[in-house]
C-alpha cells in the first residue's frame, strides 16, 4: 500500500526565522543595517535541470515554498523543466504558499502545478500571528497570507495537507473548518478559553475573501489530493469502479454551522470496501 511518487525540495525557509525568500524585505533588518529578504536555497540557473532529472526518473517534484519570490523562482524552474521534457501530464506541486505574488496566481493552472495548501494554518493563530507573522512581514502582507481562493479561482488544482509534524493534530475536519472559516478552529488546541460561535468573529479572522466553500474544502482533501498522485481513477470520490474508501460521520458538515465542523466524529471508516473502524 506504499508508493514513493514525489521528491521533496526546499526552496526557502520560514517567515518565523526570516528565511522565507520574499520580493520585498522583512520589517526587521540584518545586524549590518541592510534589508533582509530571506534566501533561495538553490541556484535558479541550475534548478530547472535538477527538476528535469527528477522527472526523468519517474518522480514528481514537490517543493516547500513559503515566500513569494521563492514561489516565483520555483514556478520559473518548473516551467523550464517541463518545457524541456515536452508535452506530458505533470502533477508537480508547490506547498505552503504563505505569501504569493498575485501575478503568479494563474501560473499554477497554466503549468498544471498543484497548489498544496495547509488550511490548519489559515487563521490568525493566537499568540503567533501578531507577535511573529505580522511583526516580520508587516500588517499588509500578514493580512493577506495564504491566498487559497485566489488560486482556486483560476481553475488551478488545490490539494490540502497537514504537513506532518508541523501540524501535531492533523484532524482533517479541523483543516476543512479552517479553510471554510479562516478563523479559530479548536480553542483547546490553541490554549484559548472560549470557542467562537460566528465565523465572522474578527479576533482570529484571516482574510475572509480567501475562504473556500465546504465542498471546495472537501474536494481539496479528497479528489484533488488523489489527482496530485495520479490516483483520481482509483480513489478520492465515490464512483463505480473505484476503491470504496469513505467515512460515515455523525453530522452533515455541509449544513451545520461551519465553526462546528471540527467537532465531527467518525462513526465508521470503510477502506477498500471493508469496515476497518467502527465507533462503539
Amino acid at each position: 500500500m506504499f508508493d514513493v511518487s514525489f521528491a521533496k525540495f526546499f526552496a526557502d525557509g520560514a517567515v518565523e526565522g526570516s528565511t522565507a525568500y520574499l520580493s520585498e524585505p522583512y520589517t526587521d533588518k540584518l545586524e549590518n543595517g541592510n534589508d533582509n529578504y530571506g534566501g533561495f536555497y538553490w541556484d535558479p540557473e541550475t534548478l530547472p535541470s535538477v527538476f528535469e532529472e527528477t522527472m526523468k526518473r519517474g518522480l514528481q517534484v514537490h517543493v516547500h515554498s513559503i515566500g513569494d519570490k521563492a514561489t516565483t523562482l520555483t514556478l520559473d524552474a518548473l516551467e523550464k523543466a517541463q518545457k524541456s521534457l515536452g508535452d506530458k501530464d505533470y502533477r508537480n506541486g508547490i506547498t505552503h504558499l504563505q505569501v504569493v505574488n498575485p501575478a503568479d496566481f494563474g501560473r499554477f493552472e497554466e503549468l498544471g502545478v498543484v497548489a498544496v495548501v495547509n488550511p490548519f494554518w489559515h487563521i490568525k493563530e493566537p499568540d503567533w500571528w501578531e507577535p511573529v507573522e505580522k511583526a516580520v512581514l508587516g500588517e499588509e502582507r500578514a493580512e493577506h497570507e495564504y491566498p487559497v481562493k485566489s488560486i482556486w479561482s483560476t481553475n488551478a488544482v488545490v490539494a490540502s495537507a497537514s504537513d506532518g509534524v508541523s501540524t501535531p493534530d492533523p484532524w482533517p475536519m479541523r483543516g476543512i473548518e479552517g479553510a471554510v472559516t479562516r478563523n479559530l478552529t479548536d480553542p483547546e488546541y490553541y490554549g484559548v478559553e472560549n470557542d467562537i460561535e460566528d465565523m465572522d468573529d474578527p479576533l482570529y479572522l484571516l482574510d475572509p475573501d480567501e475562504r473556500l466553500s465546504v465542498e471546495e474544502a472537501v474536494r481539496s482533501f479528497t479528489i484533488n489530493g488523489a489527482y496530485s498522485m495520479f490516483r483520481e481513477n482509483e480513489t478520492g470520490s465515490l464512483e463505480v469502479g473505484k476503491f470504496a474508501d469513505f467515512l460515515v460521520l455523525d453530522q452533515d458538515i455541509f449544513t451545520i454551522n461551519p465553526v462546528n465542523i471540527d467537532n465531527t466524529t467518525v462513526l465508521q471508516t470503510i477502506f477498500n470496501g471493508e469496515v476497518v473502524f467502527e465507533k462503539k
